[in-house]
């Protein structure tokens, strides 16, 4: 569960922390936080499509699997 009063951390530069994208920033941040998905970027690109490859390491990360 994503609590409903996080307040945004800033981990990502391109991701805002307003009424449209709370929930993004909070669900990015808190990903990140579990090491789902990597701070060693500045970005997260939150309009982009995801490629295949960076599904998968998400969907790696979420299952603990190490990184390839």
């Amino acid at each position: 569960d994503l609590p409903t009063d996080y307040t945004c951390k800033k981990y990502f530069s391109d991701v805002k922390n307003d009424i449209v994208n709370n929930w993004v920033c909070r669900a990015i941040e808190i990903a990140a936080e579990i090491n789902i998905v990597s701070r060693a970027n500045t970005t997260f690109r939150p309009t982009d499509q995801v490629t295949q490859s960076e599904a998968l390491a998400i969907i790696f990360g979420a299952l603990e699997y190490p990184s390839v």
